[in-house]
């Protein structure tokens, strides 16, 4: 028998923002194989919604299970 399950907010949060920072870890990377070294900040700052995502993937399954 399956259960119902009732998804948090936090997953497909957490994925986009992980995504997002991928994509910006992928492009600094690309930059820097090419030749260039006066990256924005910016760049760098998205580089790091990488961890963000991951804790808030993290924060969701501790949550999601302590709910269960």
């Amino acid at each position: 028998m399956a259960m119902p399950t009732s998804r948090s907010a936090f997953l497909p949060v957490a994925v986009a923002v992980f995504a997002a920072g991928l994509v910006a870890v992928l492009a600094v990377l690309a930059l820097f194989a090419s030749g260039r070294h006066d990256l924005p900040v910016w760049l760098s700052a998205c580089a790091m919604l990488t961890p963000v995502g991951l804790a808030l993937g993290v924060v969701g399954a501790v949550l999601d299970g302590r709910r269960r």
